[in-house]
């Protein structure tokens, strides 16, 4: 069997390490450090999954498919949303009608702008 460590507790360190590279680097999204952060993070992300698969071959037996899938979908769908997003003068917002707020203007801005000035950025 594969060993995973912690997993977990990986992918955490390596997400704050990623997020104060990026307030280190005044906001610039991209650098040779923040590159080689997210393939580290994608693999342990791999990583995590496949150790789910694996504690779900486990569990089945044990908790019956209704119980485990119900607990693993409600774990998931905790860890899989949207808290807060930085606003355009880099402030963190957690309020739900702000962070929706700043993603429409975002997309706004990339697809309804003027496309000449802004075409490098929507291939990006």
């Amino acid at each position: 069997m594969k060993e995973f460590g912690s997993v977990g507790k990986n992918l955490k360190l390596l997400k704050e390490e990623l997020q104060g590279v990026y307030d280190g680097n005044g906001g610039i999204i991209s650098n040779p450090r923040m590159e080689a952060l997210k393939e580290e993070i994608n693999t342990s992300m791999e990583k995590e999954e496949t150790m789910w698969c694996q504690r779900s071959r486990i569990a089945w037996p044990k908790e019956g498919h209704t119980i485990f899938f119900h607990s693993k979908t409600s774990q998931r769908r905790k860890s899989n949303c949207i808290v807060g997003l930085r606003d355009t003068s880099r402030r963190w917002q957690e309020e739900e009608k702000v962070v929706e707020d700043i993603v429409v203007s975002y997309f706004k801005d990339i697809f309804f702008s003027d496309p000449v000035d802004k075409l490098e950025e929507v291939l990006d």
